[in-house]
């Protein structure tokens, strides 16, 4: 079973949540709700020394619902649908890592550059 956790929603207030995992495969055809390939969440899984990348989307009506009512500390749990799995060595997530964390870097930097010219 996936790991629970906690996703901010519109209002600011941490909900938790437990995905369970639909392997949307291409024998299913079209899906225009999961259209088009938009990816609003993603999971890793390892295996050993084999990483899993599941990426893939959680419905925002789902969302929406989810947050509008819990009122505990309950896990609420919510379908992911998996769009495509990624696997890769433990040299390539670290790569995609190191860069996604660079990008960030560039795009901060960028932003807070934009604020001094205002």
């Amino acid at each position: 079973m996936d790991q629970s956790r906690a996703e901010e929603t519109s209002k600011g207030r941490n909900l938790r949540v437990r995905t369970n995992k639909i392997i949307v495969g291409l024998d299913q055809g079209d899906t225009p709700d999961l259209s088009p390939l938009f990816v609003n969440n993603a999971e890793v899984l390892v295996v050993g020394t084999d990483f899993y990348l599941d990426l893939g989307m959680v419905l925002p009506d789902e969302v929406t619902a989810a947050g509008a009512s819990q009122q505990d500390d309950s896990i609420r749990q919510i379908d992911f649908f998996v769009l495509q799995r990624v696997a890769m060595s433990e040299f390539t997530f670290r790569t995609i890592i190191q860069r996604g964390a660079e990008l960030i870097s560039r795009m901060d930097a960028d932003r807070k550059g934009m604020e001094l010219k205002s």
